[in-house]
C-alpha cells in the first residue's frame, strides 16, 4: 500500500492480511453466521474484507512475491477473467430460473434433504453459467473485441475514430 511515497513492507502486509483474515473468521464465528446480512458482516465485516483485499492486491503487485503472482496467473483464473463478463451477466438469470426449479424439484423428490437440493442446484447453475459464458465469449464477445483493433473508416467531413 503506497500513499504519499510511503511503502508498506511486504512482511507487514502479510501479517496484516493474516490478522484481517483471522478477524473476519472470528467475527463470523462469534455471530454464528456467515450471512452477508448478519450484524457483523453488514457493518465491520465489509470494511475488514476491503482491507484484506487491499493487502492481497498490494502483495500481488510488489516485486518478488512469486507465490501470489503464480496463483493469480494460473490458467484457470485467467480463463475465468476472460469469460467474467458473461458470468456476471448470465449467472443471475440462470440461478433464478433454473436454480429455483432444481431446488423445488429436489425438495419435493427428497424431503428433508435441503442441503442436497441446494448443492445440486448450485452445481448445475455453476456448470451452466460457465458453459454459457464460454459460448458467449467465443461466439459473441470476441467478435466485438476484434472490432476494437479495427476502427471503422470515417466518412469525408465526419470526425475520425477517437484516440484512446
Amino acid at each position: 500500500m503506497v500513499r504519499s511515497c510511503v511503502e508498506i513492507p511486504v512482511k507487514i502486509a502479510r501479517i496484516l492480511a493474516l490478522a484481517l483474515l483471522a478477524l473476519i473468521i472470528a467475527g463470523n464465528v462469534l455471530v454464528k453466521s456467515v450471512d452477508l446480512a448478519s450484524p457483523f458482516n453488514g457493518t465491520v465485516g465489509y470494511t475488514l474484507l476491503a482491507l484484506l483485499f487491499a493487502c492481497v492486491i498490494h502483495l500481488c503487485v510488489m516485486p518478488g512475491n512469486w507465490a501470489m503472482t503464480r496463483f493469480f496467473e494460473h490458467p484457470f483464473l485467467r480463463y475465468c477473467g476472460k469469460i467474467s463478463y458473461g458470468l456476471y451477466i448470465l449467472h443471475y438469470p440462470i440461478i433464478h430460473t433454473i436454480g429455483t426449479k432444481i431446488v423445488y424439484w429436489g425438495l419435493t423428490r427428497w424431503p428433508g434433504h435441503d442441503n442436497l437440493a441446494m448443492t445440486l442446484s448450485m452445481t448445475v447453475c455453476l456448470l451452466l453459467s460457465f458453459a454459457l459464458a464460454t459460448f458467449s465469449f467465443r461466439y459473441f464477445e470476441s467478435f466485438f473485441l476484434r472490432l476494437k483493433s479495427h476502427p471503422a473508416p470515417s466518412e469525408p467531413g465526419q470526425p475520425g475514430p477517437a484516440i484512446s
